[in-house]
């Protein structure tokens, strides 16, 4: 599919999403079967004048492998090595490029305490790099990337071949690529739309958001007052501005982790640990998961949100319009970075230091003066429809309505 679409994807990844500049080294991360778009993509990155470029291949048929012969301690383990080979690079001014792709089915059979396992070494490894994220300031980027299974799971009326140049095609359309545009500009652009409707956001100072809709969710989240919200774009600590996201939609920021009430429902399946929650809910009461309803994987979901002390509360709360790029395509995609950009979400776990004013990069004091989360995992579920309204309320005590039919309001 698409030979220039395709380079012309990996530019926008280096060039907005990371955001390269001379001289630093890259650490990519990619699933064997795409090693021949990484390959697009470390030439890229040579082209913007990186210095190293490192490629760490996952292989998901082999971890199945490993999951179905070790123990759930053997799962979980991360050795020493594991983290240095990916920091070290890292910590010599780099930079992270994530090319996440999804394999629908594969994990199926797995019991839900290796499943959880086997989660918990993903968000291992990936404390690596969030860690580096937080307390030094890089730049890095998570995006898509399609294979073939995930592809006929996503269009499955279509052949397998068909359905990957489909798949490929429709990314292309989702990251506003344009034959006859500069995907880098054409990109940066709708990142400056994104940054506005945060600028507004910021300039409400909100305290409180109610999302009601008629699948049932009926939930309140309360905000730091110092709070800020993010999106359009991150700054490195050198200042230099990137994509974390490719594509993305969202403005969000972390609530007070003690001051959410009430129940969410949601309203995409969450695939995570290579399996499908679906029908899921959750009440909360003073900012904790105090219930849990699935249909699906009732226990992998319960087991997630068992994973440590701050696992039961929020990290995140996200604003995305049912008008979204994502959301009109109308495809269901069982990746959250695709999913999440359809509507508006929320995610258990670790919170940003940049959602308040003040707070340190790293978990300290500030973020418990902030009632920011802590925790190992940041899992997103998306609970957004087309009916979601959102009320708030303003430091003055003004209330003013911010959704409405599941898109801002004015």
């Amino acid at each position: 599919m698409g030979s220039k679409q395709k380079q012309n994807y990996a530019k926008l990844l280096v060039r907005s999403g990371l955001n390269l500049h001379p001289g630093q080294n890259v650490v990519i991360e990619v699933d064997v079967e795409n090693e021949s778009f990484a390959k697009r993509v470390v030439e890229e990155a040579y082209l913007a004048g990186a210095k190293n470029v490192v490629v760490r291949y996952t292989d998901i048929r082999a971890d199945l492998l490993r999951i179905q012969n070790q123990s759930v301690e053997e799962i979980r383990t991360v050795e020493h090595w594991e983290r240095e080979s990916i920091d070290a690079y890292l910590r010599d001014n780099g930079c992270h490029l994530l090319l996440t792709s999804t394999y629908i089915g594969l994990m199926d059979e797995i019991e839900s305490d290796k499943a959880s396992a086997y989660q918990q070494r993903v968000n291992e490894l990936r404390n690596v790099v969030r860690h580096r994220m937080s307390s030094h300031g890089i730049q890095w980027c998570i995006a898509p990337v399609p294979n073939r299974l995930w592809a006929k799971v996503v269009f499955p009326h279509l052949d397998e071949k068909e359905a990957l140049k489909t798949f490929w095609k429709t990314l292309f359309d989702l990251t506003y690529m344009s034959k006859d545009l500069d995907p880098v500009a054409t990109w940066n652009a709708h990142q400056d739309k994104i940054r506005q409707q945060r600028n507004k956001l910021n300039a409400l100072h909100l305290r409180e958001l109610r999302f009601k809709n008629s699948l049932g969710t009926d939930l309140t989240v309360g905000l730091n007052e110092r709070v800020k919200w993010s999106g359009g774009s991150d700054v490195s600590d050198k200042k230099v501005f990137f994509s974390a996201n490719i594509p993305t939609e969202e403005v969000f920021t972390s609530p007070d982790k003690f001051k959410v009430d009430g129940k969410v429902v949601a309203s995409r399946p969450l695939y995570v640990a290579g399996s499908l929650i679906e029908d899921f809910s959750l009440t909360f009461k003073n900012g904790k998961v105090v219930k849990v309803d699935a249909k699906k994987n009732k226990k992998l979901l319960e087991d997630l949100i068992a994973t440590d002390e701050g696992s039961c509360y929020l990290g995140e709360v996200a604003l995305v319009e049912h008008s979204s790029s994502i959301s009109r395509s109308g495809l269901l995609f069982y990746n959250t970075l695709l999913d999440e950009n359809a509507a508006c979400h929320l995610a258990l776990g670790k919170g940003f230091a940049g959602a308040v004013d003040g707070a340190r990069a790293t978990p300290d004091e500030t973020w418990t003066k902030a009632n920011l989360n802590v925790s190992s995992i940041h899992i997103d579920f998306m609970f957004g429809t087309p009916d979601l309204e959102i009320s708030a309320a303003c430091a003055d005590g003004t209330i003013v309505k911010l959704f409405e039919n599941g898109n801002y309001a004015n």
